[in-house]
Formats: structure tokens, sequence, C-alpha cells
């Protein structure tokens, strides 16, 4: 997956949470238990951690009233280079995580995760992007400060796994 195209998929994303965001979604409890997602043959298994993330999806639509709302019991295929799996929303998904090693290409960063959801006749596509740690950053202490913080990002980078975010929310059409 390209670069560009990553943007443009966290893009889209960020606007279809925007959106979500903006107009407030009653969201139905999960009742339904964590899916666990599956893992190709074909991922080097040396890139997983021992820890997996529930990711929430959710589905909404905009309804006669212009308002957003959620549409239950639509069904989300998952999918990326290395994942496959199936939510009936709402449900939270299980997805491993992956080291971020300078061992691998890309740092180890997984690629997003798409979710395609159908309910009736209406359906919808979003991504989610794994992002790293944050780690905040020392002012005003010297070089010295500035190269212990140096050490300490680049030893938090090679040691956090990539966090996908909570939700992922697909907006239906």
């Amino acid at each position: 997956m390209s670069l560009s195209l990553v943007r443009r998929a966290a893009t889209l994303s960020s606007l279809v949470l925007l959106v979500a965001c903006v107009a407030p979604v009653q969201y139905a409890k999960i009742t339904a238990a964590p899916q666990p997602v599956s893992v190709l043959a074909s991922v080097n298994k040396a890139r997983l951690t021992d820890k997996t993330q529930p990711i929430e999806i959710r589905t909404i639509t905009k309804g006669a009233d212009g308002k957003m709302q959620e549409v239950t019991g639509a069904k989300c295929k998952l999918t990326s280079d290395e994942l496959r799996g199936e939510v009936m929303t709402p449900q939270a998904a299980v997805v491993p995580t992956f080291k971020q090693s300078k061992d691998f290409a890309g740092r180890g960063l997984p690629s997003g995760l798409v979710a395609d959801c159908t309910a009736g006749k209406l359906k919808g596509r979003a991504i989610s992007i794994a992002q790293e740690k944050q780690v905040s950053t020392a002012t005003g202490g010297g070089l010295g400060v500035a190269l212990v913080t140096l050490a300490v990002t680049a030893a938090v980078a090679s040691s956090t796994p990539w966090n996908w975010p909570p939700a992922l929310v697909v907006e239906l059409k």
C-alpha cells in the first residue's frame, strides 16, 4: 500500500470520525463477544507481539431527519495485507499488535485495516491506520537533555507496539 494511499485513507477515516463527532450519535451497547481476526500465513510472525487489542467497529448513516444514527446488524469484512476477519456491528474486532523495529520494512508498520460494511442496500468503507505511541519531548534543558530525550524516544519506539485507534466508524450510504 503506497504512502500517499495510506495518507488519503487516513484523511478519509478522520473525516468519517469527524462527522461522527460533529453530529453526536447515540451508540448501542455492544453485547456481542469480541471477534478475533486471523493473521495470514504469509505474515512474518516475528513482527507480532504477544498482545492483542480490541477495535470497536460501528456503522452509521444519515437518517431521514438529517442526523447521523447508528446502524446495527451491518456485516463488515475486515482486511489488510496481514489480517482477515468479519464482525456484525456493533462488535469489537480483536487484532494483534505489531512490533516497531528497524529490523522490519517500514519499522514493522502494519498496512491499514479496511472495513467494508453492508446493511441491506447500504454500504460503506473506512480504514484504520496503526500509529506509533506518542512520546513527549523535553525543552529548555540544553543539548544533554535533548540527547537523553532522543535516546528514550528511540528506545520507546523500538519497544512499543504499533497501536490501533480504539474505534472504527464506517458511514453507510
